[in-house]
């Protein structure tokens, strides 16, 4: 099945999964409401709840890693070469 079409040759249009899995093609756009599958407990509607849920997992786990990466670069920034801490810019030579 397709889940997106080329409309105007630039532009795409997604379509709901569930509705997908339920072999009707219904633009996602604006549809979370209306979608009649929202509640739907077949196994494949399961598996895109599924599948959503570890998006949202890896997702935080991502920022939570760039956040870590960040803070070690700014512990880095902090410090020369030498290991003298550098105030203002500039560097502090002992």
């Amino acid at each position: 099945m397709r889940k997106l079409r080329e409309v105007n040759c630039n532009k795409r249009v997604y379509y709901c999964q569930r509705c997908l899995n339920h072999n009707r093609l219904e633009p996602r756009k604006n549809h979370k409401c209306d979608c009649i599958y929202a509640n739907c407990t077949c196994n494949k509607c399961i598996l895109v709840e599924k599948r959503r849920m570890l998006n949202i997992q890896l997702h935080e786990l991502e920022e939570i890693a760039d956040n870590e990466i960040n803070d070690i670069e700014d512990i880095d920034d902090n410090y020369n070469k030498i290991g003298n801490k550098i105030k203002g810019g500039k560097f502090i030579f002992l």
